[in-house]
């Protein structure tokens, strides 16, 4: 007899790393002048912020980079205009996790003349690690319900023929809980926090992140006797 289950894994973890991406974006009428400006608000950002986290520029990695000429046009007149050059630059930092390291930038991001737009998203150091453990319990749920299925029908679970991330034949037993789960918390900053210094500490003893929830899906085909 075969028999084939789906097996669904999960695990939690309490947040090991803070993740922020900075978007650094000034539009100017001029070329010369968008790059200037946003050159100095990466320049000040690095000079000024990182070192009170401990990092260096060499930490900060840019993924996105782009000076682009915006022409727009007025469907009324059916004239071009030209709204300047638009410079973009788009970082991440990694941090350990802990509200100190929080408040610590949201204070210091204060401090600057030209403010960089950022979100602060928190995960764990190790998911492969984590995804392993959880394909061990999707395996171990995908054992426990071909067992339950082979003694309804008089039978003994011999082996496990096959597994797969992928439907294999008609799958006799589903898994109860398929609620979506978020990987990650994310921390959105209110942008009237900007102006006031004494509120971030409060702030951010006054939040707990989600724990990061890991899940994996196995099918199994079981041979039983």
């Amino acid at each position: 007899m075969e028999i084939v289950v789906e097996g669904k894994g999960k695990v939690e973890y309490k947040p090991e790393i803070i993740k922020i991406r900075i978007t650094f974006d000034y539009t100017e009428k001029t070329y010369d002048k968008a790059l200037e400006i946003g050159t100095d608000s990466f320049e000040n950002f690095v000079k000024n912020v990182l070192p009170k986290l401990n990092l260096k520029k060499e930490d900060l990695k840019t993924n996105k980079f782009s000076i682009e000429h915006r022409i727009d046009e007025d469907y009324r007149t059916n004239k071009k205009i030209d709204e300047g050059y638009n410079f973009k630059q788009e970082a991440n930092l990694k941090l350990d996790y802990s509200n100190e390291n929080i408040n610590i930038f949201m204070t210091e991001i204060l401090k600057l003349n030209k403010i960089p737009e950022y979100n602060i998203t928190f995960d764990i150091k190790d998911r492969e690690n984590a995804s392993k453990e959880a394909l061990e319990k999707a395996y171990q749920e995908s054992k426990n319900k071909a067992n339950l299925i082979a003694i309804a029908s008089g039978k003994k679970i011999k082996e496990c023929k096959r597994t797969d991330f992928k439907p294999i034949g008609d799958i006799h037993c589903i898994s109860i809980d398929d609620s979506e789960i978020e990987e990650s918390g994310d921390l959105e900053i209110p942008g009237f926090m900007r102006k006031k210094k004494d509120i971030f500490e409060s702030f951010t003893d006054s939040f707990e992140p989600e724990n990061i929830v890991i899940m994996e899906n196995i099918y199994s085909l079981w041979i039983a006797e």
